[in-house]
């Protein structure tokens, strides 16, 4: 995997396990004391999050990201 494209991987890990589980954007960003509009908008691929914020939504989500 080429460097940079490692952030898209994860958007969409975070999508599909806030679908799994049936918890809103709104909800994932309340529950990790995120900005919703900022979390939105990140994983629209629209701006980025800091890795502190990224991190806590993975923890949040059970999810554990590995690079291929």
């Amino acid at each position: 995997m080429k460097n940079g494209t490692f952030v898209p991987v994860i958007r969409e890990a975070i999508k599909q396990r806030l679908q799994e589980l049936g918890i809103s954007q709104r909800q994932c960003a309340l529950d990790c004391a995120l900005d919703y509009i900022n979390f939105n908008k990140f994983l629209l691929g629209k701006r980025t999050l800091p890795l502190v914020q990224i991190e806590a939504v993975l923890k949040h989500l059970n999810l554990k990201i590995k690079p291929e």
